[in-house]
């Protein structure tokens, strides 16, 4: 079987498009097909022992059809062209629904389809352009490939079995199903206005703090004269100088989960819900970390890495960014 795969996957190298050739379509018998034949050999075994025409010439008829149905069956998948590619998100356990494309210039009857991880759907493909929907779902994380697309097809009457293998450029990133958590700010700064009086961090920049009761020695450009106007008590405006914290840098060891997986599953919740939001953020795992960015491009590449961190994948990319360091510093040398 390994070899088969070996050869299946020689003849047909992973395109974006394929159309389906004699090189590329395979077909064989069914268990009724062979039970035909079978049967065929024993009518004109019979005719041409008890030499009786009439027996003779039902082997041949049935013969006929035996042949018409091949041609049928291999000409039912002939010329489909077949066409999908790029990189889809998902969670974990959230069905996927890739849509695949499929090209004719004629019906194509009795068509079952699927990729090696899902069930066979069927289907009849009316002529010109149509698209399959076929429904992957993962319940690990990590950059999947989604294998091998099979069409099948038993048409016309189930004696022969024709299938065609393609292999699409399809990478689907899973990553953890999101747990809500709460953002902790990172900056807790304590800062004092102009008077040395303790302000709160309220994060929003220069702005009016408070009110206090006025002191012997405080400047009068300070006191609330509007409120000294209308006979209240003199005070004096506060303006304390604050951190303004337009940036999240996103850590696991920030997280409040028990073990990796719900630390994971958090991160993720952060990233979509400040994606969602338009905020800018940085994401720091360990010894990889992506800059501070924001929008969709951004937000996949977080969710990317998450996917793959603490898996064979992700030390795969690590030995090969320092194998690529490792690379540099020796030419420089």
């Amino acid at each position: 079987m390994k070899r088969f795969t070996a050869f299946v996957d020689k003849r047909l190298p992973e395109h974006a498009r394929h159309v389906l050739t004699h090189r590329t379509i395979y077909i064989l018998p069914t268990g009724f097909g062979c039970c035909f034949l079978g049967f065929i050999l024993l009518l004109f075994v019979l005719g041409t022992n008890y030499q009786n025409n009439l027996i003779l010439f039902v082997s041949y008829l049935l013969s006929s059809a035996f042949i018409v149905a091949m041609l049928y069956s291999f000409h039912n998948l002939l010329g489909i062209e077949v066409s999908c590619q790029g990189e889809y998100f998902v969670q974990t356990e959230q069905e996927l629904k890739l849509e695949i494309d499929i090209k004719s210039s004629r019906e194509i009857y009795h068509v079952f389809y699927g990729f090696e991880q899902q069930n066979r759907q069927f289907t009849h493909v009316a002529g010109s352009k149509n698209s399959l929907k076929a429904i992957l779902l993962f319940n690990h994380r990590g950059v999947k490939k989604v294998g091998r697309f099979t069409l099948l097809s038993e048409f016309p009457l189930g004696l022969f079995k024709t299938w065609t293998y393609v292999r699409f450029p399809l990478s689907v990133v899973v990553y953890p199903h999101p747990i809500a958590c709460q953002l902790v700010e990172l900056t807790n700064v304590t800062v004092q206005d102009d008077l040395g009086l303790t302000a709160q961090p309220l994060f929003e920049g220069d702005d009016f703090y408070a009110l206090a009761p006025y002191q012997q020695g405080w400047p009068l450009t300070r006191v609330a004269w509007k409120n000294v106007a209308k006979g209240q008590a003199w005070q004096i405006k506060q303006t304390a100088h604050y951190v303004r914290y337009d940036r999240h840098v996103l850590r696991l060891a920030d997280m409040p989960g028990r073990d990796l997986e719900t630390q994971l599953k958090q991160l993720c919740y952060l990233v979509l819900d400040l994606s969602y939001g338009q905020q800018p953020f940085s994401l720091a795992l360990d010894h990889q970390m992506i800059a501070e960015s924001q929008g969709e491009k951004h937000s996949q590449q977080c969710l990317r890495l998450i996917a793959q961190y603490g898996t064979d994948q992700d030390s795969k990319t690590h030995s090969s960014i320092d194998d690529k360091e490792l690379h540099r510093h020796t030419i420089g040398c």
